[in-house]
């Protein structure tokens, strides 16, 4: 009898670890969202050449994505002081099962999307942005958190 008890105790574990509540396909994308960083990676190798705004200031940034289609963006940016720039409202589109977001005319691959963490990288070349200065145009990614 004790051995089946920790058989099903086993069993039971193992199956509640596989359950990653955070993958399931009910995760949606509206919601508020907290700006943490963002970096450029290279378009030639995907290394990161550049990380940026990662200071208490600009995590302040919230991105609220309605289920109308339209974000609210608030951004804040360290000039000397915490400054925050004006509001404004934009368009996005979701395609859940192509695993994209349209926003601000720049088509992202929507990277994780869990319950808790949403990671965005545009899905071209980034016009005219070679921080590197290898010849080649670079890539963005942005971190948020619920």
């Amino acid at each position: 009898m004790r051995k089946v008890l920790i058989i099903s105790a086993l069993v039971l574990f193992a199956l509640s670890c596989n359950r990653d509540s955070d993958s399931n396909d009910n995760v949606n994308i509206v919601g508020m969202w907290n700006f943490q960083k963002s970096v450029i990676l290279s378009g030639k190798d995907g290394t990161t050449v550049l990380r940026t705004n990662e200071n208490s200031c600009v995590q302040k940034s919230t991105y609220e994505f309605k289920s109308d289609g339209s974000v609210i963006v608030n951004r804040y940016y360290l000039m000397g002081t915490c400054e925050q720039i004006p509001e404004y409202k934009d368009y996005y589109a979701y395609d859940k099962s192509q695993k994209t977001i349209m926003y601000n005319g720049v088509e992202h691959k929507v990277l994780e999307l869990s319950s808790n963490k949403l990671t965005i990288q545009t899905s071209e070349p980034m016009w005219e942005t070679d921080d590197n200065e290898d010849g080649v145009d670079d890539y963005g990614r942005q971190y948020f958190v619920r």
